[in-house]
């Protein structure tokens, strides 16, 4: 009978195992798919991707950089490299393609449910992962954050991993994870700078070491922290500290209209519940979430579980202050950590009501896989028109007479065109006193141009027939 009994529960974990992994898979396919599908006609390569771009190139041509990308626009300060680094193996494999771009997302995908899927598992259980996964999946906000080939996409898992190194300090009290809590946490301001916002996070384990009388062991999160500035220390050192007066002048002038905060906050909220804008909206999530975060503290039974979702109701908490206090101006991808947050907390209220939890869970991610579907369709101005366009350009301009290349397009929307012009080798000359081939946006407008979706293409008449006698021009 023992036998049998045995047998049996053997049997039962089997099943559960086989089922929780089966649902792991579909929800990574689900995952995947809205990160891919269309993803060139999704994806843009504006002005951070060019930039991006052009210092990757000079990495690979043997020109190592120890600046990244710059904060707040061309009279900003700037962070470490290591986001160039990182794309550098990508744009290596394509030779130079700018769909290097949506190869790192892809790849950068898969790493992110990899990692962030085992993390949580391990901080809290395998059914809070699950959830956690498959909310953010579908997630529109989410959704839209993980198809942007620039910077602030790092910061989402380098908060999560940050919680589990601080998790495991709190568990095991080794001195080791708090360096390294320490230094992931100068990774995640090196990539962006709001991930300086999450630092309420430490507070519990501030008070830990406090009682615990280790305040020296604070020296190690402080030293990790510092660690991965070193490149920015050494060119400030070779340049008179040029970039760390920029920091300070960043810091006395604040960063624009304090009026924008809530407006933009408003706007977040609206994407993450996939529902129209309101004050009355953005206020509600704030205070729900805050608050249901420092509530569920009293609800877990593991004490370092508590800790670790209090640190999370704190930053939450203190977030909007921080922005009204230091970024004053803020974008809506600068509120990207805060899914992290969110979505953990709505996991963790649904795994406690398990059967019930579940069919929430099932018509949330539902919900929000239909509000995320328009982000699926072609974006303004994305990869693959641009693409289009510069690479008809170089098949009629090749082995042609001479000719420069102007923009008659809104501000900025000439971004990411000249790295695209140097990548397909369209050798314009630059000498205006040469035939002038024109980029106009909106190209539609015109119907005496070559048209590439939004983009048009003016090419001055008697250039195309001297070059283009005869010939009949295809558009792919």
């Amino acid at each position: 009978m023992n036998t049998w009994v045995k047998r049996l529960n053997e049997v039962y974990t089997k099943k559960e195992k086989l089922i929780h992994f089966t649902l792991i898979a579909i929800v990574f396919l689900i995952f995947l798919f809205f990160r891919s599908y269309n993803l060139t006609g999704r994806v843009g390569f504006g002005w951070d991707q060019e930039r991006d771009a052009w210092a990757v190139k000079s990495i690979l041509s043997g020109k190592p950089t120890l600046l990244g990308p710059r904060v707040q626009g061309p009279a900003g300060f700037f962070l470490p490299p290591y986001f160039f680094y990182l794309l550098t193996p990508f744009y290596a494999v394509t030779a130079g393609s700018p769909l290097a771009t949506s190869i790192f997302i892809i790849f950068w995908s898969a790493v992110f449910f990899g990692l962030a899927y085992r993390l949580i598992f391990e901080i809290f259980n395998k059914r809070t992962a699950l959830y956690f996964m498959a909310l953010w999946a579908v997630n529109p906000l989410a959704v839209s954050i993980d198809t942007i080939a620039w910077n602030p996409i790092v910061v989402p898992l380098a908060f999560i991993l940050l919680l589990y190194l601080l998790y495991l300090y709190l568990k095991k009290k080794k001195i080791k994870y708090l360096f390294l809590a320490g230094i992931c946490f100068g990774l995640g301001m090196s990539f962006h700078l709001q991930f300086l916002f999450v630092f309420p996070v430490f507070i519990p384990v501030v008070i830990e070491i406090i009682k615990n009388k280790k305040i020296k062991q604070l020296i190690n999160l402080g030293v990790g922290t510092v660690l991965p500035f070193l490149p920015i220390f050494l060119f400030d050192l070779r340049h008179n500290f040029l970039n760390f007066n920029q920091i300070i002048v960043f810091a006395k002038e604040g960063s624009g209209n304090i009026n924008r905060v809530l407006p933009v906050w408003e706007r977040v909220a609206s994407f993450v519940l996939g529902i129209t804008p309101s004050g009355i909206l953005g206020i509600a999530l704030y205070l729900i979430v805050g608050l249901g975060l420092l509530a569920l503290t009293y609800k877990l039974k593991n004490k370092i579980n508590k800790k670790t979702v209090f640190g999370l109701g704190l930053v939450w908490i203190f977030s909007l202050p921080f922005f009204y206090l230091f970024i004053k101006n803020p974008s809506e991808y600068y509120f990207n950590y805060l899914l992290v947050p969110l979505i953990l907390f709505i996991s963790l209220f649904l795994v406690k009501y398990k059967h019930l939890g579940a069919i929430v869970l099932a018509v949330t991610v539902f919900y929000f896989a239909f509000r995320a579907a328009p982000v699926l369709r072609d974006s303004h101005l994305n990869l693959r028109e641009k693409s289009k366009a510069v690479i008809f350009l170089s098949e009629i301009t090749k082995n042609s007479t001479p000719f420069n290349v102007s923009f008659d397009v809104p501000a900025n929307e000439d971004s990411g065109f000249r790295y695209m012009l140097d990548y397909y080798k369209v050798g314009y000359s630059g000498d205006f006193s040469d035939p002038l081939i024109e980029f106009v946006i909106p190209g539609q407008k015109r119907k005496d141009i070559f048209v590439v979706g939004e983009i048009g293409i003016d090419i001055p008449e008697g250039w195309l027939k001297d070059n283009w006698p005869g010939k009949a021009i295809k558009i792919q």
